[in-house]
């Protein structure tokens, strides 16, 4: 995953600019102090600067980007005369698309081949001496109790999904008092990973990050299983989207084998890192909330596909009646009503006497013997209808 910082003032050239970086976590500021807001606070690959209101100043700008973000990569855009020498690449003001295609290409093979020689550079070197880390701590029973108790009332949102997330975060929030945290859901397409709902991160962090679900950190808990915590990340694209949300520690929701979501834990407030026990236990409660969001999911779902058949037999022009195995009314639609001269609300749900001789016996007899009525004319006792 590469983040790209988009400065420019100029509206419409922000929404080219972002419109061409789909792929990546894409970043926005409409000046050089916000950008350079931005750079402190997160960390970013490429910036892009150009554009109407950013004509000069480009050199002072990389000087100050790069004592912030040394590795950040700069394309200018726009720049003139000895400004241009400043930035790592170029693009001209009337800058096409092939152009920029060709520009992000470059950039995106440069920063390959740096990471790289990071990589290498960090496996030839020496390791350090490991750092002990003393005997888990018991969990305090009244805080404990706490925890379990606003985790029981997590569940008990029901299917509102958003109520149900903010309260397992308050839970784990009394649980492990990290300083920052974040629950990271799939989009609709299932091809990234975005943030939910989070304590304590920043809104350019919450709008802007994506994690693709095919590699880096999404991949690497999918296909392990388990927690995944920084100090035990040997890849540093996978530990590096992990910062990206300032945590330390990413715990996987699985439900079936599926990854439902994942929750990013940042440092806790008092000490530097989470002991196995409170690992294990987050892993735990995780699962348990995987399995109640596949649930929600499965339930607004099977939600919607109802509303969508209503909205159907709501605009037929022939009456339709259905009743359920255990032999009550499940459906009877504006036109049957009409036809029937009968009330949808007093009879759904009831048993099918409730219906007119022989509809009843009809639809009875369909559903033991599994035989279909083929069309014919009958009459009603009912009104002699």
């Amino acid at each position: 995953m590469t983040t790209v910082l988009v400065v420019a003032s100029d509206e419409a050239l922000r929404a080219r600019l972002v419109a061409a970086l789909g792929d990546h976590s894409v970043f926005v500021a409409q000046s050089d102090t916000e950008a350079l807001k931005t750079l402190r606070l997160i960390d970013i690959d490429v910036i892009l600067r150009g554009g109407p209101g950013l004509a000069r100043g480009l050199e002072a700008f990389v000087a100050h980007a790069k004592e912030i973000a040394p590795s950040a990569l700069t394309v200018a855009i726009g720049a003139t005369g000895e400004e241009v020498e400043a930035a790592d690449f170029s693009l001209s003001a009337t800058f096409t698309q092939r152009e920029l295609d060709g520009a992000l290409r470059h950039v995106t093979d440069k920063l390959r081949l740096t990471r790289e020689i990071t990589a290498l550079r960090s496996s030839l070197a020496p390791e350090g001496p490991g750092t002990a880390t003393g005997p888990d701590q018991p969990w305090e029973g009244a805080a404990f109790a706490r925890v379990l108790k606003e985790f029981t009332r997590a569940f008990a949102a029901g299917f509102d999904l958003p109520r149900a997330l903010e309260m397992f975060l308050d839970a784990i929030g009394e649980l492990v008092r990290p300083t920052r945290m974040a629950l990271l859901m799939p989009s609709a397409d299932a091809q990234e990973y975005r943030v939910a709902t989070h304590r304590g991160l920043a809104r350019q962090i919450v709008e802007s990050v994506r994690l693709p679900a095919d590699q880096g950190l999404a991949r690497w808990i999918a296909a392990q299983g388990r927690p995944a915590r920084l100090p035990d990340l040997a890849d540093p694209e996978i530990a590096r989207e992990l910062k990206l949300l300032q945590s330390v520690l990413a715990v996987p929701l699985l439900a079936h084998g599926e990854l439902v979501a994942i929750l990013t834990v940042g440092q806790p407030v008092v000490g530097s890192t989470y002991g196995r026990g409170e690992t294990e236990t987050l892993f735990d409660l995780a699962s348990h909330l995987a399995t109640a969001i596949r649930d929600i999911a499965l339930h607004n779902q099977l939600e919607r596909e109802q509303q969508f058949s209503e909205r159907i037999l709501a605009h037929m022009s022939s009456g339709v009646i259905t009743i359920g195995r255990d032999q009550r009314i499940g459906t009877i639609n504006r036109r049957a009503e009409e036809i029937l001269q009968l009330s949808a609300a007093e009879v759904v749900k009831q048993d099918l006497r409730a219906l007119p001789s022989p509809l009843g016996d009809m639809l009875f007899d369909t559903l033991r013997t599994g035989r279909a009525a083929a069309r014919h004319e009958i009459q009603l006792a009912l009104h002699d209808l």
